[in-house]
């Protein structure tokens, strides 16, 4: 009798399996017939550990890049790497960011307009190209400055005194610094490297010369 048993049991166990996963099938082709997000998530509930869970959630990813890529915007990629860190689609929308990001702003001159050697003050203007509007009205941009006069080196924020708009693309900012350390004297040749960091948040290249204090 018991050898009765476990023959049915061979027979029995292997027609479930397939009746079950003929089922998932089933459903998941139901839901990509459907292809939203609250059909997906149906399956899911269903089949949550099924052989086929793991297509249906790359469907759902789907769906929400391609609504993140409908709307095109920084803000929608963002949330959509929130929701798939590590999707198979997240570097492509690492890539969209990427490509909605405004340029860097590109300082194309650095003039010295004055020095003044006793507390290394250093006057000076900047030619700069950048995607327009990103030199904002309401807020300057920040201006860093490196500087090295023999063996003493520092890094300060400059003071910008004055924006000059050229056209859309063209600006030049006039700005000064000065050190106020106790080794505040410059004399002889010093080298100066600036560069800036406009309202977008996202700094420029570096731009370098040599001053001479006397």
């Amino acid at each position: 009798m018991r050898s009765i048993s476990n023959q049915y049991l061979f027979v029995i166990l292997p027609a479930a399996l397939f009746i079950g996963c003929a089922s998932e099938k089933k459903d998941l082709i139901n839901a990509k017939s459907a292809n939203t997000i609250p059909a997906y998530e149906a399956f899911l509930e269903k089949h949550p550990e099924g052989a086929l869970a793991d297509s249906a959630r790359l469907y759902m990813e789907r769906i929400y890049f391609h609504r993140a890529d409908s709307v095109n915007t920084i803000t929608a990629f963002e949330g959509f790497l929130e929701q798939y860190p590590q999707g198979l689609l997240s570097d492509s929308a690492r890539v969209r960011i990427d490509n909605l990001l405004p340029p860097a702003p590109e300082l194309t001159g650095l003039k010295i307009v004055s020095t003044e050697s006793d507390r290394c003050e250093v006057h000076f203007t900047l030619s700069v190209r950048h995607k327009a509007g990103t030199v904002s009205e309401t807020r300057e941009p920040d201006v860093y400055i490196v500087m090295f006069c023999g063996h003493t080196g520092f890094f300060t924020t400059a003071r910008v005194e004055k924006i000059d708009r050229i056209d859309a693309n063209h600006s030049t900012i006039r700005a000064s610094f000065y050190h106020a350390g106790p080794d505040a004297t410059c004399s002889g040749t010093c080298s100066l490297k600036v560069s800036m960091e406009n309202t977008d948040g996202y700094e420029s290249n570096d731009i370098q010369t040599d001053i001479t204090f006397r």
